[in-house]
Order: structure tokens, then C-alpha cells, then sequence
């Protein structure tokens, strides 16, 4: 009975573990991945062979299904994605960002050497921020923003303090 229990409760982790390394193609890396409110988003990238260097893809998942993908071929260039970070005295923030239309969707990763990582998402419509979704269970060091070393494939972008600069919601 308590073996039933005990494979009860780990199996919706290992069912999510098996989601998440299936949701970024073979011959991918996935950069980043967040779960909140029944959803997984990742950010997935690989070699462009053509230029060399390197091709994201954003996807939203609920139930195993692609509720959204960004750009919606996966062959873009890295061009469409940001980065932007900040360091603090015991940690800092690492973000990638990416518009579609006046929307700007930026993945964050926060870390402080006092606590766990952190990870979510803020949407920014015109520069004020609207929604920022905290992931559930940011811990996977094999899709970390800050251990993937993805500020050397991007462009970078001016870090913005939403709250300092009050833009926030």
C-alpha cells in the first residue's frame, strides 16, 4: 500500500519530466521551461546549418498539445530573441525576450545565492508590464537560461526594472 502511495504521487513528476524532455524536438536544446496553471512553456533552439548559427522556437503546451508556437517556423533566426541581464550584490536576473505585435513576452530567470532560482514569464504591452507568471517548479538545470550560456547566442537588449521605472501593472 505504501509503494502504491508513494509511485502515486511521483508519477504526475515523472509524467511531467517525460512531457518536458519531449516537448523540445530531437537535435534541440531546450533553454528554458516553466510550468504554471496546467501549462509548460519552453524556449527550444538548435544549430541552423544554413547560417551557422542558431534557431529558437517558444512553445506553450497544455495537455500534451501546442496551445501556441513562436515564430510559427522554426527556422527564424536568433535575430527574433533578446537577452538582457542584471547583477546584484547576491545574484541577479537573466531574460530573453521576443514581440509579436505590441506584445513583448519575456523569460526570466532570477537567482540569489541566499535561495532557489526562480523563473516566469513577464508580458509587456507598450512597455507596462501586464501579467508576470511565476513558474510552479523552476529547478531543471538542464533548461537554465543562466547555465545554458544562451547570452552568448543573443543580441542584447536594455535591461528594464518594471518596477523601479513604474511600469508595473
Amino acid at each position: 500500500m505504501f509503494l502504491r502511495l508513494v509511485f502515486l504521487l511521483i508519477l504526475p513528476i515523472l509524467y511531467s519530466a517525460a512531457q518536458a524532455a519531449s516537448i523540445c524536438h530531437v537535435g534541440e536544446t531546450a533553454y528554458f521551461r516553466c510550468s504554471f496553471s496546467g501549462k509548460t512553456v519552453v524556449l527550444c533552439g538548435a544549430s541552423d546549418k544554413d547560417t551557422g548559427g542558431k534557431r529558437f522556437q517558444y512553445r506553450i503546451y497544455k495537455r500534451g498539445k501546442t496551445e501556441m508556437q513562436y515564430p510559427s517556423s522554426p527556422r527564424a533566426s536568433e535575430s527574433q530573441f533578446l537577452q538582457s541581464s542584471i547583477l546584484l550584490a547576491h545574484g541577479g536576473e537573466i531574460r530573453v525576450s521576443f514581440s509579436i505585435a505590441e506584445y513583448k513576452y519575456i523569460l526570466y530567470e532570477s537567482w540569489d545565492t541566499r535561495s532557489p532560482s526562480l523563473g516566469g514569464i513577464y508580458v509587456v504591452r507598450n512597455g507596462k508590464l501586464l501579467q508576470q507568471y511565476q513558474c510552479d517548479d523552476y529547478a531543471d538545470p538542464n533548461a537554465s537560461l543562466l547555465e545554458s550560456g544562451i547570452k552568448k547566442l543573443l543580441q542584447q537588449e536594455e535591461y528594464v526594472d518594471f518596477y523601479a521605472s513604474g511600469n508595473a501593472g
